[in-house]
C-alpha cells in the first residue's frame, strides 16, 4: 500500500514536471511570434482554471504555422462572459465578434447591434502603475492585436473587453486609448522632425 501511495506520487510529480515544461515551450514559441506573455492572468486562477477545463485549453500551433489562442471577453456593463476555446490568429477580431453576436443581453435594447455599437478593448497592467485600457480596431488580425508594442498576454489566456460606444459611462471609465490618436500624434512628431531636418538645409 505504501509503495503504491509513492508510486501515485512520482507519477503526479512526474505529470507536473511535464505540464510545466509544456507551459514554458507554448511561451518560446508565442515569444518567437512576437507575442509577449506574463504568467499572472488578468482574472483569478480560479475563474481561468474553470474556463479552460483545470489549463487543458491553452494556445497551440497548426500544422500550417497559424497560432490558435483561446479568448475569454468580459462585457463590463453586464458583469457577463464569453469564452472561445480555439481562435485561429489569422481571423480579424469583427469576424470572431460575428459568430458571438446578436449578443443575448441585447436583446430588445440595441446598443451592441452592429460593429459600430461595439468597442472591443484590452487592459494593460504591470500591478505597479495605473491600468491602461487600450482600443482595438476591430479590422485587425487577431495576431496583429497580440503583437501590439502595448499588448502583453495575460497568462496563456487573453481577455478582452467589450462595451457599448453608446455607453458614455463606460467609456469615461476605462478612458480608451486608441491607437489612431497615437499614430497621428507619433506622425505629427516625425513630420515636425523631417521639417526641421529639411529647415537645417
Amino acid at each position: 500500500h505504501a509503495d503504491a501511495i509513492e508510486k501515485k506520487e512520482h507519477s503526479d510529480k512526474m505529470k507536473a514536471r511535464t505540464k510545466a515544461a509544456q507551459s514554458v515551450s507554448m511561451v518560446r514559441v508565442l515569444q518567437s511570434k512576437g507575442i509577449k506573455v506574463v504568467p499572472r492572468p488578468e482574472v483569478t486562477s480560479e475563474q481561468v482554471s474553470q474556463y479552460t477545463n483545470g489549463g487543458k485549453v491553452k494556445p497551440y500551433v497548426d500544422d500550417t504555422g497559424i497560432v490558435h489562442i483561446p479568448i475569454l471577453f468580459l462585457y463590463d456593463e453586464f458583469d457577463t462572459t464569453d469564452f472561445m476555446a480555439d481562435v485561429a490568429c489569422d481571423a480579424c477580431m469583427a469576424e470572431v465578434l460575428d459568430l458571438m453576436m446578436p449578443f443575448p443581453f441585447d436583446e430588445g435594447r440595441d446598443r451592441y447591434k452592429t460593429f459600430d455599437d461595439v468597442v472591443c478593448f484590452y487592459k494593460i497592467d504591470d500591478g505597479v502603475k495605473m491600468p491602461e485600457y487600450h482600443e482595438i480596431d476591430l479590422g485587425w488580425g487577431l495576431l496583429e492585436v497580440l503583437r501590439e508594442a502595448t499588448y502583453v498576454m495575460p497568462g496563456m489566456t487573453p481577455v478582452f473587453h467589450i462595451i457599448s460606444r453608446h455607453s458614455d459611462e463606460m467609456l469615461k471609465r476605462f478612458n480608451l486609448r486608441q491607437k489612431k490618436e497615437e499614430e497621428k500624434k507619433q506622425e505629427s512628431v516625425s513630420m515636425v522632425i523631417v521639417e526641421s531636418n529639411f529647415g537645417d538645409g
